[in-house]
Formats: C-alpha cells, sequence, structure tokens
C-alpha cells in the first residue's frame, strides 16, 4: 500500500440510516379504522352477537397493522460508499446499490408530506438490477439529496469514473 493515497485507504463509513415515516399509510390506517366501525356497527343492527361483531370488525385493523410492520420493517442507511435498502419481516431482503453508479437525483414532496416534513429521494443509476432507487417518506429530503450528491462525487473521483451523456 505504499503507493496508495489517503483517500483510497478511508475506511467506509455510514452518513445516514432511516425509515420510511408511517405517515405514509395514513390513509391506510384511517380507511382501515373507518371500516372497522362500520363493520362493527353494522354487526350490531343486524343483531349478530357480540363477539362475531368483533370478530368482524377486527379484520380490518390487522390488515393495517401487518401494513404497519411491513413498512417499518424496510430501512435504509447511505455510506460513503453506497445506498442499502433493508425489507422483510420473516426473510430479510438487501439491496445494495453503488454511490458512483448514482447518474440522477430527484426530490419529490407531494403536498401532503410536505406538511409534516417528509419527501422522497429518487435516484437514477446505471445498475442493471435496480435502475431506481426510491427512498419514500424520508424526513428532510433535501439534506439527504445534497449528503447523496457529495459522497457521489467523491466516489466517482475516487474509482475514475464520469457519467457522459450520448445524443
Amino acid at each position: 500500500m505504499a503507493g496508495s493515497t489517503q483517500a483510497e485507504r478511508t475506511e467506509e463509513r455510514s452518513v445516514w440510516e432511516g425509515r420510511p415515516s408511517q405517515i405514509l399509510l395514513a390513509h391506510v390506517h384511517l380507511g382501515c379504522a373507518l371500516l372497522a366501525l362500520a363493520l362493527l356497527w353494522g354487526a350490531l343492527e343486524l343483531a349478530l352477537p357480540l363477539p362475531a361483531a368483533v370478530g368482524l370488525a377486527i379484520a380490518p385493523l390487522v390488515y393495517a397493522l401487518a401494513r404497519g410492520i411491513l413498512s417499518a420493517s424496510r430501512s435504509y442507511r447511505v455510506t460513503t460508499e453506497r445506498l442499502v435498502t433493508r425489507s422483510g419481516i420473516f426473510s430479510k431482503r438487501t439491496e445494495e446499490t453503488e454511490l458512483y453508479r448514482v447518474t440522477d437525483y430527484q426530490v419529490v414532496e407531494p403536498f401532503l408530506l410536505r406538511l409534516f416534513g417528509l419527501g422522497h429521494v429518487e435516484l437514477a443509476t446505471s445498475d442493471e438490477a435496480n435502475p431506481l432507487q426510491r427512498l419514500e417518506g424520508i424526513r428532510a429530503p433535501q439534506a439527504l439529496r445534497d449528503e447523496l450528491r457529495k459522497h457521489v462525487e467523491v466516489c466517482r473521483d475516487k474509482k475514475r469514473v464520469r457519467v457522459t451523456e450520448l445524443e
């Protein structure tokens, strides 16, 4: 390693970690709660026994809970060299994208998410397996995009990679 530079010897380190916000599922949770109330009311109006009415009303709540757990099981980690996405409850799936492969960035902030300081960061990459990476429902998406951009440039310089556009 006598000829290597300090940049080549630096260790990969984590620069950001996060999960999608549960606010993304607000419409699912609200809809399921309203459906549960409607089913409970309807079952009681039809004079079904109370255990049957409660059992009928629990189904949408279990669905909302499952969706919430599934969303909470997704995590994002940005290191100085990679974007790592992990998802799954029982079986985990890990997807990694090298930062030097990122070709474009986009921040999408729908109005309702913007009210909570949330948004999505979309990354176009040259990776054939994952050409579009989307980090959904994250806090301060503009700051994350800027952080990603900085590390993408460092990775490209370190690997001597340049993106060329052909017309």
